[in-house]
């Protein structure tokens, strides 16, 4: 059965399910520190002084998620990659 709205009324199915997290994923081999996901996310990555990085957070912070998606996608080793997409 399909639920319709009524001309002029609006109709809204209940939306509450669980939200899915992004978790952050490194391959440490193919990562060598190039700092373009600090450069599009700073909030979540940085690259030390010894061109090590360091991510802030295992889970995508909220309000972050197309600034990570950015870094992962413009990862020029392809080191990044989000789990839970």
């Amino acid at each position: 059965m399909v639920a319709l709205a009524a001309p002029g009324e609006s109709w809204h199915e209940d939306t509450t399910r669980e939200e899915v997290s992004m978790k952050i994923q490194v391959d440490w081999d193919r990562c060598t520190g190039m700092g373009m996901c600090e450069s599009l996310a700073p909030d979540v990555f940085e690259v030390d002084d010894d061109g090590s990085l360091i991510v802030h957070a295992e889970e995508v912070p909220e309000g972050m998620e197309s600034d990570v998606r950015e870094a992962v996608a413009a990862c020029p080793t392809e080191a990044l990659s989000l789990e839970g997409e």
